[in-house]
């Protein structure tokens, strides 16, 4: 079923269809050329602010989720980052604007630990760890290359030094 039906901008047409709890297809279709120019299976979708690179979580099948090493994938079909066993993404994945940065949730599932993790881009295209906390699940937004803030609820923010704070 269509979950979502949007523009990308004046040309740019995305359809995002369900196909399981834990499996979606995105299709990014060129209007003016009339065609298909992508089909991304995964979940969790998410564009730069510019527009122009598109990152998401690459499906597993559901039985295989809590075994880790979930992958994230640009729309080039490049690995980005990698999970460890016994790791899962939760929720969004969160670009800086100069696409330096990533923030993801991680949560250990045989701990039972979720922590809010940042990521720097390095050459190559590949994530790297860069930092990590534990965090209530929030909204996250990058303030500059090294303050974030995660709002709770609106009552709640939390803003966190990513280069500093250990």
């Amino acid at each position: 079923s269509i979950e979502k039906f949007c523009w990308l901008d004046n040309q740019t047409l995305i359809l995002k269809d369900h196909i399981n709890p834990s499996l979606g297809i995105y299709t990014v279709i060129d209007a003016v050329a009339k065609k298909v120019v992508g089909n991304y299976y995964g979940t969790t979708f998410t564009w730069n602010k510019q527009r122009d690179k598109l990152y998401y979580l690459e499906g597993m099948p559901h039985p295989n989720y809590l075994d880790g090493h979930q992958k994230i994938r640009d729309g080039a079909g490049n690995l980005c980052f990698e999970t460890g066993a016994g790791e899962v993404i939760c929720g969004q994945l969160y670009i800086s604007a100069d696409d330096k940065y990533f923030a993801f949730y991680l949560e250990n599932v045989e701990e039972g630990q979720m922590e809010l993790v940042v990521a720097q881009m390095e050459q190559g295209e590949r994530l790297r760890r860069i930092w990590g906390k534990e965090c209530p699940l929030g909204k996250v937004r990058f303030l500059d290359d090294s303050l974030l803030e995660v709002v709770i609820s609106l009552e709640q923010k939390e803003t966190h030094n990513f280069q500093t704070e250990g």
